[in-house]
């Protein structure tokens, strides 16, 4: 299993290969190389927060070379390569962002690459997945006040991401930045149906957010977490009664593993501002509620 991004990124892709591992009662192992180049963060083992090992069930050079030969090149010039030694069964690579039922068909010994941003990959096993990307550590003292204060209250917790959605103008016209008026419409949606809200605002940004995003509720403004703890925020979003998540892997998860029946989750429509050749339906759950982003990418 490759695995790349940020931490709500490799979850997905731990997700689809443990979904792959039990079909096949087979052994799951870790190709890391991709933080070798990553610009951004070494994120290679921060599962590990979830208890979930890595360092003793990585792939070995040799194994991941001999699954690598098998991957299609693209280009005219490797056409005879990908026609006689490529063989899509042995390197599973993502199509595309659109769910394929094809990949949960995959046997014997194989390479996963790509992201696999949708539940329709890894549903069958949510009770599995719960338990897994449960924090084994009892939370720190603010962690705990907060949970005790989500517990408490009619909550709901907000995903705000900003980081390189904002300071990267390719990143930023890629993704895009959601305004705040995304916020005001999701808030309407869930304000209508409960009572005396309590909001607990996550954001990479938390200043900004102090400053920017107020509303007329309860307000509490998280953000004591390290980056390289972010399954913390993760876990406290998780906690909260609803959630309203930003176009976001981190939030997108911290509103799946909310055991809450009757939450009400709020997503954008649309996950990416300009990415016409990505077929992004299937990453919202059905039972999400969606609002129209108006983006900001300038």
């Amino acid at each position: 299993l490759r695995l790349e991004g940020g931490l709500g990124n490799i979850m997905f892709q731990y997700a689809v290969g443990r979904h792959l591992s039990l079909k096949n009662n087979a052994k799951l192992k870790y190709d890391v190389n991709s933080y070798k180049t990553n610009p951004l963060a070494d994120c290679s083992f921060w599962l590990e927060g979830f208890g979930i090992n890595i360092k003793t069930t990585l792939a070995t050079q040799k194994e991941i070379r001999g699954f690598k030969k098998y991957e299609k090149k693209p280009g005219r010039k490797w056409f005879f390569y990908n026609q006689l030694i490529a063989d899509p069964s042995k390197y599973v690579e993502e199509k595309g962002f659109a769910f394929d039922s094809t990949v949960l068909e995959a046997r014997g010994s194989f390479y996963l690459h790509g992201w696999w941003q949708t539940e329709k990959y890894f549903k069958d096993i949510r009770e599995t997945l719960l338990k897994e990307f449960a924090v084994p550590e009892r939370p720190l003292k603010k962690n705990k006040e907060a949970a005790e204060k989500i517990a408490a209250t009619n909550s709901i917790g907000i995903h705000i991401r900003r980081a390189d959605y904002v300071t990267n103008p390719k990143t930023r016209h890629y993704h895009g930045e959601l305004p705040r008026a995304y916020y005001d419409d999701a808030l309407v949606i869930i304000t209508t149906k409960i009572h005396r809200p309590t909001l607990f605002i996550f954001s990479d940004d938390i200043g900004w957010a102090k400053h920017n995003m107020r509303f007329p509720f309860e307000t509490v403004y998280t953000g004591w977490n390290p980056i390289e703890m972010a399954y913390e925020d993760m876990r406290l979003m998780s906690l909260c009664k609803h959630n309203i998540i930003a176009n976001s892997t981190l939030g997108w998860w911290g509103a799946w593993l909310n055991k809450n029946n009757d939450k009400i989750v709020v997503a954008p429509s649309k996950w990416f501002a300009n990415s016409p050749k990505c077929d992004t339906k299937d990453i919202i759950p059905e039972s999400w509620l969606k609002v129209e982003p108006r983006f900001i990418t300038e």
